[in-house]
Order: structure tokens, then sequence, then C-alpha cells
């Protein structure tokens, strides 16, 4: 195989699915003791789409929303809301523990939004269509009255984006407009033998996004360790503890535990043809151990080097295209490169039902064959999940629509 510059591919394998768009929400209130982070976001237009709310020193600018894993920089941009005694809100930023405040800025005649230990406002949020306004329930002394709606500004007269406050004549539009994207914390929690934590690794390629790393065993091509398959509350064989390497302080290497086998995701990969396939193995001191890469928005990279030297990156690919002409930068989100780590019980509890009734299953020349379901796993007793098309030896399987198991006998 040509090896690709920046990432060289390690095979996983397939496909499908489109996400839900979020409905615009007010905040959830949440107290110092228990905070729930949100983004503010404004619709905008042009260059001020969809920055958010950000504390810069006692200013607070609207920039685009950090797609690093440096948290000190992310913690910026995180707000929380507290109800006030008189049922307002108090705003709080992250990154400070100051709250929201306004006040005027004689030097460019306008009121601008700052951060202050003793605000001297509270805050609104009435609802304008499908986003919300910000409301200040008090002008700032020297500011016109009715200027007490946050708006995103321009880079104007050196204003630096700077959120600023307008009259009810701007409230409906794009700039004005804002919706609160709850921040979710997708560090990866490291298991104990006390303490294990199991996750769901999906694929975050578009149109491969339901799609969940699963121990397999190909009749096919016996290089086929894993495949990207529908996520199934009943197949352990999907489900993963992420361990550390070793015990020395500032090795960040990581190993991929599978729940039913106890295998791991090896780093070594077996080369044929275009692909390097992935490999199991039983020994954790076998492997190299795996590094992470946060990459934004939920996603990450993950390279493990080989026995020959290389840093290899996992890759999702189908065993039916060609080596292609690749050169990826690194954070590479959306692309066969980037995965998503999900807890697994938070992943099931959002997958749907099948009508079992509607499904019959059996068993044909030594392969399994279900009518009236287009997803489903087949495993061995022991969990091993093997190809739909595999041509089985003789023993019992479990076949598995959504949440319903059957079993098959193969004579």
């Amino acid at each position: 195989m040509q090896h690709i510059p920046q990432k060289i591919f390690c095979v996983l394998l397939l496909i499908i699915t489109i996400p839900a768009k979020a409905q615009s929400l007010l905040p959830e209130v949440s107290t110092a003791s228990n905070p729930i982070w949100y983004y503010i976001q404004v619709q905008g237009e042009s260059e001020r789409q969809d920055r958010v709310f950000t504390a810069s020193g006692t200013q607070v600018l609207g920039q685009s929303m950090v797609m690093a894993s440096n948290q000190t920089e992310i913690d910026k941009q995180l707000w929380r809301f507290e109800k006030t005694a008189s049922g307002n809100y108090a705003i709080i930023n992250k990154s400070t523990n100051k709250k929201l405040d306004i006040r005027y800025d004689s030097s460019k005649s306008i009121s601008v939004g700052l951060l202050s230990d003793t605000p001297s406002t509270e805050w609104k949020l009435p609802k304008n269509s499908s986003y919300y306004n910000i409301q200040a329930t008090k002008s700032p002394s020297g500011g016109a009255t009715a200027n007490v709606y946050a708006h995103q500004a321009n880079n104007w007269d050196n204003r630096n984006y700077v959120i600023m406050f307008e009259s009810t004549s701007y409230t409906s539009t794009a700039n004005s407009l804002f919706h609160f994207v709850v921040y979710v914390d997708f560090t990866i929690e490291i298991s104990t033998d006390a303490k294990p934590v199991w996750y769901v690794i999906s694929s975050a390629k578009s149109g491969y996004e339901n799609k969940y790393i699963t121990e397999v065993e190909s009749a096919n091509n016996p290089n086929v360790n894993f495949a990207l398959v529908d996520l199934d509350a009943s197949n352990a064989a999907q489900q993963w503890k992420v361990v550390k390497k070793s015990s020395v302080v500032g090795d960040t290497r990581l190993q991929f535990v599978n729940k039913a086998t106890g295998n791991i995701i090896h780093t070594y990969s077996v080369v044929d043809n275009a692909f390097h396939y992935v490999q199991s193995t039983t020994d954790l001191n076998a492997s190299n151990g795996w590094t992470t890469h946060y990459i934004g928005t939920g996603q990450f990279e993950i390279c493990g080097q080989e026995t020959d030297g290389v840093t290899r990156y996992l890759n999702a690919a189908a065993s039916t295209q060609t080596d292609p002409d690749l050169f990826l930068e690194e954070q590479s989100k959306n692309t066969a490169f980037a995965w998503a780590f999900k807890k697994a019980d938070d992943a099931y509890s959002s997958l749907a039902l099948a009508a079992p009734d509607a499904v019959r299953i059996y068993s044909r020349n030594h392969q399994i064959v279900v009518d009236g379901a287009v997803d489903y796993t087949v495993r061995n007793l022991q969990g091993l999940q093997f190809n739909r098309t595999s041509v089985l030896p003789l023993g019992i399987y479990l076949v598995t629509v959504n949440a319903a198991t059957t079993k098959v006998v193969i004579k």
C-alpha cells in the first residue's frame, strides 16, 4: 500500500443516517453546585452569523465557537442561568464566575455587555419566533432607555464584535435573535476495575453517524475483526471500556476493551491490497496503545503507532473502495477519521424498537435469513458477532432485531 501523507488507513467498515436538528428552548435553570452550561449563540448574518457570547477581560464579545481541546478557552464561552427573586435571570460566565451586566460606552455612544460581580440589571428572555431576545431589565446610566436588547455588533469603528444593545426596532433582526446550545463535556472517562464505564463508538462521517464499532467474525474475510453496524442494546460486542495503557505519569495512551470478549482493538494491522485491517488481541501489553485527539463538536481522531514505527489513524471505509487520493489536515471533523463516544446507557435510551410480529427469522444453507427487517445482528452464544451474509458453522445463534432476540439453530 502507498502511504498517504498525514493520515494512513486502518479499516473498520460501513454506513447510513441523518441527524435531527435540535429545537431552540429556554435554558434550564441551574446552580453553582449543579451547573448546566450553555453557549449563547446568535442567529446572525454574514460575518456575525453563529457567534457566541465570550468573556474577554471584563467585556463580552461575539466570537466564533471554540472547537479545540483547550478547556480554558471553551469556559470563556459557557454560561449558566439562575433565577432571581423577581423571576428574571442572572447569567453567569464559567471562566470568571462573574455575571452578565450592561454599561454605557460614552466613547462609542452605545451600551455594551460586560461582566460584573454586582450587576446593575437582571435579564428576561422573551421568545421571538423560534429564537429568543435577551433583554436587560434596566438601562445603564447615560444610555438610551429603550436600548436594552442584546445585539451582535459588527466590527465597524473597531467595535470588535462587542455585544451591544438596541431598541425593539431591532429585536426581529437576525443579529438580535439568540438560542441556547447546551454544552456537553466530551471527556472520555477512564474505566477502573471498580468502576467500568461502557461506551459505544460511532463514526462521525456523514452517512455513518448511527453505525458503531462492533467486534465481529467474518467468514468472507478473516482479516475483518471489526465492522460498523447499527446500535443494538443487547449486543455487548459493540460496547467498549477505555483503560490506560500504563500507569506512567504523562502517558496518555489508551486501550479499548470489548465487553463481550475482553479483546482490545490492536494497533497492529494486517495489510490486504489497499487496506490496513485493524486486528484484535487479548493482550493489553501487545498493543502500543491509542492516542485520542479531540477535534471539536464531540469528535475525536484515534491514532496508534504500529511495530513498523508508522502512526496510523482509525478510518471508517467500505471494503470495496479503492485507495483514495486524500490529503487530510488535522481536525478533520465529519470525515471517516472522526469518531464520537457515547455512554452506552445514554445511547440506548433513545433506541427505537421494531415490531417483532413483522419479522420472520430462519436458517437456509448455513446462513441466517431475516425477512421483514433490514437491520439486525447475528451472534453466537459467546457474544461474538458475525456478518449477516456469513456461512455459519454448526451451532446455536442469537438473532437480534432491535430489542427482540431469537435463537436459531444451524444444523
